[in-house]
């Protein structure tokens, strides 16, 4: 699939709840249906992290980007520090 390329995901019963379902949301037997897209490819960790924020309610965006950006900072610091 190419970078903004949409596909539908089917995932049958068997494969997802099965006959239990899950609680109130999703009844027994229940075929479950996923509008995807696909919105860029990583090239590095900082970019993945990034893709992974960015799903995020902002408050825990927020909080992660700035604990991602500090390890990032720090192994940084570490590694010229080492050479």
């Amino acid at each position: 699939m190419k970078v903004g390329g949409k596909r539908t995901l089917k995932i049958p019963p068997q494969l997802a709840y099965g006959d239990r379902g899950a609680g109130d949301v999703i009844p027994g037997g229940a075929h479950l249906q996923f509008e995807c897209e696909l919105k860029s490819i990583a090239n590095n960790v900082m970019e993945e992290k990034m893709a992974e924020a960015s799903s995020m309610n902002p408050a825990k965006q927020f909080l992660y980007v700035f604990v991602a950006g500090s390890i990032i900072y720090d192994v940084l610091k570490y590694q010229m520090h080492v050479i």
